[in-house]
């Protein structure tokens, strides 16, 4: 990231039209300059774009900027697509350890691209397990069927039983689930 370029939307746009690697490992990427803390450029199915878009209210950036450390945002929609996303970020320092820039890249969830390994349907009566995974608050966030993708695990009747028991529990964080 040409970091002493922040301001030089031209420049930022060539070095992510070549960086098609980390193009290619998120649905979109974006980079943010701390100084006002506007996405400078973007890059989605489209193509590489010029973004002036204020991402000041975002809480990820905040929290990326206050905390100077990566941050996987809750589940978000996207103001540009419109679709339900995770984002990852990273802070980006100069060689005095100022943060300059927040890099970013974004996973739609719909597409289950970061978690399709951990979802699956139930596959008949002798394999009856299901497995979606929550936030911390019980969304949704990769169900094998996307339309459920943001809503309430508890809405969903295989699961309601689970939820309700989890939060009797006060909302443990536990990784092998129930």
């Amino acid at each position: 990231l040409p970091i002493d370029r922040l301001s030089d939307v031209p420049a930022l746009h060539a070095w992510l039209a070549r960086e098609t690697v980390l193009r290619g490992m998120f649905d979109s990427v974006f980079v943010v300059a701390a100084a006002d803390s506007h996405v400078r450029v973007g890059s989605d199915a489209k193509g590489v774009h010029d973004w002036n878009v204020d991402a000041s209210d975002r809480a990820y950036v905040q929290r990326t900027m206050r905390e100077r450390r990566p941050v996987i945002s809750q589940p978000i929609v996207s103001r540009i697509s419109g679709e339900p996303l995770l984002v990852l970020t990273m802070p980006v320092f100069d060689r005095h350890g100022e943060l300059v820039a927040v890099l970013g890249g974004a996973t739609r969830l719909e597409a289950n691209s970061l978690l399709n390994d951990l979802t699956r349907p139930a596959v008949d009566d002798h394999d009856p397990v299901t497995t979606i995974v929550t936030d911390s608050t019980g969304r949704i966030v990769s169900h094998p069927d996307p339309a459920w993708i943001m809503r309430d695990a508890h809405s969903e009747l295989h699961f309601a039983a689970v939820v309700a028991h989890w939060k009797e529990q006060g909302l443990p964080i536990e990784p092998q689930g129930s």
